[in-house]
């Protein structure tokens, strides 16, 4: 097993056809979601006890304008 990693741009292109050119979009949607959820993690980890109450989720720049 190789300790190679692909890069998301190969990953993209490997998960888009040219037969369903809208899986480009899922494949985007899915991916933000990925680093929405990343991102939460972290802003949580960090001051979470500090600030219990505080909307983790506000200021998510991986967030699209939806709300979970």
């Amino acid at each position: 097993m190789s300790d190679y990693t692909p890069t998301t741009e190969e990953v993209r292109n490997r998960y888009i056809s040219e037969e369903f050119p809208e899986d480009e979009a899922e494949f985007d949607r899915w991916l933000a979601e990925v680093k929405a959820k990343a991102w939460l993690e972290g802003a949580r980890s960090v001051g979470e006890d500090e600030f219990p109450s505080r909307e983790w989720d506000e200021g998510n720049p991986y967030r699209q304008g939806e709300t979970e």
